[in-house]
């Protein structure tokens, strides 16, 4: 057996050492490409398909104007473009059409992330203000009698339990201005349901959890139990997992930057630093991330239009990312979508 070089000691060293942490300005570049990517993906959606579709245009929105918010340079015209679309008043998105008998009582997720997409947003014009007002309408409407709101069979993640879209559902209602007697009553009758649920055991519902009790006013120290969940379910990549028996992705360390952010996490934490570089590191070079579908079933097989999820997860892995690294922060990053 030959001796080791000293290269290939020094080799040998250097794999059994962590991962640099990404310098501020290498998160920064990767949350401007997926932008790029977002917004490019969304448009060419648009074009084609004429409709907003849940994974798509709603994505878009959020993440561009969580983006802006957080001071990075967004596409305006098409932020714009994409908005307008997204209001337009004879519904091209098809968002608020009329509904199939069952889907009587089922939450209409387009108009539910649409609320959150154009929520994220600083400025809001009439149209905008109408459209959530009518965004609004429909989701108290879809709100079950227990006080949850639900889906039928659909993929993971996306079309989720109750308790997540409960959690989604509550984020977009506002608590104050149009139907505030309709949307306080609907807010107490599902914050009721959430206390008594079982919650569901998944990374997207424990990282909602902590965004939804920061906004209704826990601070930062009440939400330390919650974040140290979400840490301990980090892998050694650096990145999450959507559930236990998946590899990291991009749209599980989206949601769980977002909320470790919001739980008051600081920028210099470790978990947090290791959740970026995972982005970083795994980040396509036309600003995607790779992502997985997950069967409708146990047991099935997931789509092979992989577009959708690709474009969703993208797009949380984006809000991770601009969250956890502003470009110019202000004070209410904590608040809004």
């Amino acid at each position: 057996m030959r001796p080791l070089t000293a290269a290939a000691i020094l080799f040998a060293l250097a794999a059994r050492l962590p991962a640099a942490e990404p310098v501020p300005a290498d998160v920064q570049k990767a949350a401007q490409r997926s932008l790029a990517f977002l917004t490019k993906d969304g448009l060419a959606w648009k074009e084609t398909r004429k409709c907003a579709s849940c994974h798509h245009i709603p994505m878009t929105l959020w993440s561009l104007n969580e983006a802006r918010r957080s001071g990075y340079a967004v596409d305006e015209k098409a932020l714009a473009d994409l908005t307008a679309f997204s209001i337009a008043p004879d519904d091209r998105a098809r968002l608020f059409g009329q509904r199939p008998p069952q889907a009587k009582k089922l939450v209409n997720l387009g108009a539910l992330l649409l609320s959150l997409g154009l929520q994220a947003g600083e400025t809001k014009d009439k149209a905008t203000r109408e459209r959530l007002d009518k965004a609004l309408s429909v989701l108290l409407t879809d709100q079950t009698g227990d006080g949850a709101w639900r889906l039928g069979e659909g993929r993971l993640p996306m079309v989720a339990g109750p308790g997540v879209l409960t959690t989604l559902t509550l984020l977009a209602l506002p608590q104050n201005g149009v139907k505030s007697k309709e949307t306080k009553s609907a807010r107490e009758k599902a914050l009721k349901w959430l206390a008594t649920a079982k919650p569901e055991d998944d990374l997207q519902a424990l990282a909602l959890r902590v965004v939804l009790r920061q906004r209704l006013g826990e601070s930062s120290k009440q939400l330390q139990p919650l974040a140290k969940q979400i840490v301990s379910r980090q892998n050694a990549d650096g990145g999450w997992s959507q559930a236990k028996e998946m590899a990291s992705d991009a749209y599980a360390t989206g949601q769980a930057l977002y909320a470790l952010t919001v739980a008051g996490v600081k920028s210099n934490d470790v978990a947090l630093k290791k959740g970026q570089a995972f982005l970083v590191k795994t980040q396509r070079p036309d600003g995607s991330w790779p992502m997985t579908s997950r069967p409708m079933k146990p047991g099935g097989k997931g789509s092979k239009d992989l577009a959708p999820i690709t474009h969703a997860g993208t797009a949380w892995g984006t809000i991770g990312l601009v969250r956890s690294a502003p470009k110019a922060p202000k004070n209410d990053l904590t608040r809004g979508n």
